[in-house]
């Protein structure tokens, strides 16, 4: 729905839907992540290693997310974590990978490389997904087959290749049928 209202608001000058999306969508963010919870978790674990992005200078917000991010770490309690923490775990139990082939948070490369440390993995790429692909239907039941059987063996990943990118709406009805 996305290009469809960010057409509307440039072509037509009809701002309204767009904003009423992005309430939506953050106040949903807001109710689903706990704000303490992940300054604990990515203070301890992200911040010490980001490095200052110079190209992030020419863009919208500069490095304002970096300073706010660095600044609320200050205030905020945190953890150290141990010097290996960042060191791949390897295992022999059985892993499905699951990913989006649109996913910018987690790529499928980030499920390839992590696969090369669980000899029995299997990845899994939606054609057309993003990040949140385990409700997807197919994914959904492969998943639970996976927990149910705990085993790769016998998995019927079939409808994997059946899964179509969601189409856009051309209308505030939705997409074309």
């Amino acid at each position: 729905m996305l290009p469809l209202l960010v057409h509307e608001a440039v072509s037509n000058d009809i701002l309204g839907r767009l904003a009423t999306q992005a309430i939506l969508i953050s106040g949903a963010l807001s109710e689903q992540i706990s704000r303490g919870m992940e300054l604990s978790v990515t203070c301890s674990e992200d911040v010490p290693y980001l490095k200052t992005n110079a190209a992030s200078a020419d863009t919208l917000l500069g490095a304002t997310f970096h300073e706010v991010l660095l600044a609320s770490c200050e205030a905020w309690p945190h953890g150290e974590v141990p010097p290996d923490f960042h060191a791949p775990v390897t295992a022999v139990v059985p892993v499905l990978l699951l990913s989006g082939a649109r996913d910018p948070v987690t790529p499928p490369a980030y499920a390839t490389a992590t696969a090369a440390h669980f000899p029995n993995s299997q990845v899994l790429v939606a054609p057309g997904q993003g990040h949140s692909v385990s409700t997807h239907p197919c994914l959904r039941d492969i998943a639970a087959a996976f927990i149910d059987k705990g085993s790769l063996q016998g998995l019927d990943t079939s409808c994997v290749s059946k899964i179509a990118p969601a189409p856009f709406f051309t209308s505030i009805l939705g997409p074309e049928p």
